[in-house]
């Protein structure tokens, strides 16, 4: 699911990018006839029918990973994992199986 949505947020950034770049090659007056808008901006009303439509306009903040998980995200990857899972199999053998003789 993760990454189905990281495809979408990717493909959605493309999409916004190639927009922007579109919109930015317009000269104003084709923009405005383009948007349905003025200089002056949007009237009232058609502000109220776009937060309908599209919800307000404010950025949601996300909680942020704690120090600890932040360090568990970037130590712990495949490599890691095979590093530690050689180290335990090298103590086991040398320390657990081992003769007391050597």
């Amino acid at each position: 699911m993760k990454n189905k949505n990281k495809y979408r947020n990717n493909r959605s950034e493309k999409t916004v990018k190639r927009r922007l770049i579109r919109a930015s090659k317009y000269n104003s007056e084709r923009l405005f006839k383009k948007y349905n808008n003025t200089e002056e901006g949007y009237d009232a009303v058609m502000v109220e029918k776009m937060r309908r439509k599209y919800g307000e306009n404010t950025i949601s903040h996300q909680k942020e990973d704690s120090i600890i998980k932040r360090i568990f995200k970037s130590f712990i990857n495949p490599f890691t994992l095979i590093l530690i899972s050689l180290a335990i199999i090298s103590f086991v053998t040398d320390f657990v199986i081992a003769s007391p003789a050597r």
